[in-house]
């Protein structure tokens, strides 16, 4: 299916919640358009940290999310939502 890339200007500004004494942060849905290929049992959050064209050795894994999803040609939606939670 390949890798998706979700720009600063795709995330959702957030605020901390000083009721609960934590901070979510918040990943927009996510489309793989007539999505094909293998199975699939996880996907992993990164971070790039340079601009521009990057090797896989500078990606920095964060999150990753066990899913159950065999692509048949349809569209795959990832609804995500709050995927990190610091307290």
């Amino acid at each position: 299916m390949g890798r998706k890339t979700i720009t600063g200007a795709s995330l959702t500004a957030t605020a901390p919640d000083d009721t609960n004494n934590r901070m979510d942060a918040d990943l927009p849905s996510v489309t793989w358009s007539a999505a094909s290929g293998a199975a699939i049992g996880a996907i992993v959050v990164c971070y790039v940290p340079v601009t521009g064209t990057s090797t896989d050795s500078q990606i920095i894994p964060l999150v990753i999310m066990e899913i159950t999803a065999t692509p048949d040609g349809n569209d795959l939606i990832l609804n995500a939502g709050t995927f990190f939670r610091a307290s």
